[in-house]
């Protein structure tokens, strides 16, 4: 009856043992769990606060100083930088304009159209480009297809210009040039031509054009 007994309470002895350790199994396995989710949650709250960190980086879409912090999404370096798309002068914009440049080019036409009674188309030239240019002669075009390109001259376009350092033919028609494309009007009087037609040399009354400047 006594071993019996011994053996009774050794049994529950073991279960207790194997209670405990299994409850301590259990604990330090909730305590594993535990931490791998602070780590998961470190590593999510690390992951957004890099998210947050990659959006608001440098190289973003405008100026500097986004409302995310020091280069956010207007981050530096953005489009809004220097060398916009129509900036005067810029460095690196798409259709940055430039100053006048007047050793570049020796065809220029005025921006602004004048009427053949314009008493001093010299002076026009004068006041638009600078003293080197004056009123273009007909004789001082050397190429078509490069005159056109230095003006940027339109079919079917006129520019006022002289010939032989005569403005007009005769007492009301006054010079000018026009761009053809080897096909002039059947009533255009062509008083001398480039490149087949390509430009033709005209005159006329009660016009108004774009003048042809040069400088020598």
């Amino acid at each position: 009856m006594f071993f019996a007994s011994v053996r009774v309470w050794a049994r529950w002895i073991a279960i207790g043992v194997a209670a405990a350790f299994v409850g301590c199994g259990g604990k330090v396995a909730l305590d594993i769990a535990e931490t791998r989710d602070a780590g998961a949650s470190g590593a999510a709250d690390a992951g957004a606060t890099g998210g947050r960190s990659g959006a608001a980086g440098a190289g973003g879409t405008g100026g500097s100083g986004a409302a995310a912090g020091t280069g956010g999404h207007a981050g530096s370096g953005g489009p809004a930088e220097t060398g916009g798309q129509a900036g005067f002068g810029g460095t690196g914009g798409e259709a940055g304009a430039s100053t006048f440049d007047a050793q570049a080019v020796h065809y220029v036409a005025t921006p602004e159209s004048y009427s053949e009674k314009t008493p001093n188309l010299d002076a026009v030239c004068i006041s638009t480009f600078g003293s080197e240019y004056r009123l273009l002669d007909w004789n001082e075009i050397t190429s078509g297809p490069e005159f056109i390109a230095a003006t940027n001259m339109q079919p079917d376009e006129g520019f006022l210009v002289q010939w032989n350092g005569q403005r007009f033919f005769d007492q009301t028609r006054h010079f000018f040039m026009a761009r053809h494309d080897h096909n002039p009007p059947g009533n255009f009087m062509i008083h001398a031509d480039i490149d087949n037609s390509l430009l033709d040399l005209g005159s006329w009354y009660g016009i108004n054009m774009r003048v042809a400047c040069y400088r020598p």
